[in-house]
């Protein structure tokens, strides 16, 4: 019986495993690759409820319980950082969908997918006229180095999954996630240090 026991312990480790390795992929896809991989950490990694069809590519919804939208997600990897199109897109899709200018709009980037050597090289901060233009437009940006941050702040229980969705939810600007502290930031003198 231990045996057994062992096997399937080894099993489910590997299967974490395995988990991790797609998660990993947030940091290095563009594209298709890359909204898979977004949509797996949100649903497996955060237990989310996506919505993965959408006539248009590189978008997502987050739903409630029910069912209904509470957030479009948009999805983008640059060989570059943050563009002021890129929150434009952001903003379009929100229009196509029918959302009002106010519903939870999502940008999650991935930047410089080619020029990094390291994970040091993705934790640059993005241009601030750039994330004024998102605050301005009612979008929260994250880089996907932050989304991965706050998915371990959520596995090391420093924070709920009901507080990040919250956060994701109502927050406008860009969500800069380090690994010791959260902040909101939406103008150079307005950054908001969050409790999570």
């Amino acid at each position: 019986m231990r045996r057994e026991d062992l096997i399937t312990e080894l099993d489910e480790i590997d299967g974490k495993r395995r988990e991790f390795e797609i998660f990993k992929q947030l940091l290095s896809h563009s594209g298709d690759l890359l909204v898979d991989a977004v949509e797996k950490v949100l649903s497996r990694g955060f237990g989310f409820r996506v919505d993965s069809y959408d006539e248009y590519r590189e978008d997502l919804k987050l739903l409630n319980d029910i069912g209904d939208p509470i957030a479009l997600v948009e999805v983008k990897g640059t060989n570059s950082g943050l563009r002021r199109e890129h929150v434009n897109q952001a903003d379009s899709h929100r229009e196509r969908a029918n959302f009002p200018s106010g519903f939870p709009t999502l940008l999650l980037i991935n930047p410089l997918i080619r020029s990094t050597q390291s994970l040091s090289d993705k934790d640059t901060d993005l241009p601030l006229e750039n994330i004024e233009h998102a605050a301005r437009n009612g979008v929260l940006v994250l880089r996907t180095l932050d989304l991965l941050r706050l998915l371990g702040y959520v596995m090391s229980d420093r924070c709920t999954t009901q507080q990040a969705l919250t956060v994701m939810t109502s927050e406008r600007g860009w969500l800069r996630v380090g690994e010791e502290e959260c902040h909101v930031v939406k103008a150079e003198d307005d950054v908001q240090p969050l409790a999570l």
